[in-house]
């Protein structure tokens, strides 16, 4: 609600957690057709207790992710940076069964929970579907994950234009393999 409120009116028309899930049920056929709002409804549902208790955890985790974390990833190495493979190759959504994410939680999650700077940039593919290449940093340091993610990609040209595949029988390799070549 807070940051709804924040926004610019002009720009954005729903004002709170109701108004954005009123706005989803008027227009189930295209903000619903994939994804459900359980997230939203939820949290809106939440009491004062509830919220207590996030704030509680959020100190936790904030620790866990900052001082035990990243912090002491980039003091115990000496390095201004971390870098690694984002997570698993993107996935395809199906409608059917919905967005099933088929791995765990990636690297970059480390960072969003930290509140700290982080940026995915492509590394290429595998079996015709996109994986990135992250790099994170402590508190502060937008400009220097910028510049690298920056540098990175200069460097190694491996960004492709972006499609979607309706079906997973769009992807080159998986019509090779159904004509048997």
């Amino acid at each position: 609600n807070q940051y709804l409120a924040s926004t610019d009116p002009a720009l954005v028309s729903t004002r709170s957690l109701s108004d954005l899930i009123a706005f989803n049920e008027a227009n189930k056929q295209t903000e619903l057709a994939l994804f459900d709002q359980g997230v939203f409804e939820k949290a809106l549902a939440t009491k004062d207790d509830k919220k207590r208790d996030y704030t509680k955890a959020l100190a936790a985790i904030r620790k866990a992710t900052r001082d035990n974390g990243i912090d002491k990833m980039l003091k115990e190495y000496d390095v201004e940076l971390l870098v690694t493979a984002s997570t698993n190759p993107a996935f395809l959504i199906d409608p059917v069964h919905r967005d099933k994410y088929p791995g765990g939680v990636g690297i970059q999650s480390l960072a969003a929970v930290a509140g700290y700077p982080h940026i995915t940039v492509p590394m290429g593919k595998v079996r015709g579907l996109p994986v990135g290449f992250s790099i994170m940093a402590s508190a502060n340091q937008d400009e220097a994950v910028l510049q690298a993610g920056y540098a990175y990609e200069q460097q190694s040209q491996n960004f492709t234009a972006p499609n979607f595949a309706k079906t997973v029988e769009d992807l080159d390799w998986i019509k090779k393999a159904m004509a048997g070549e």
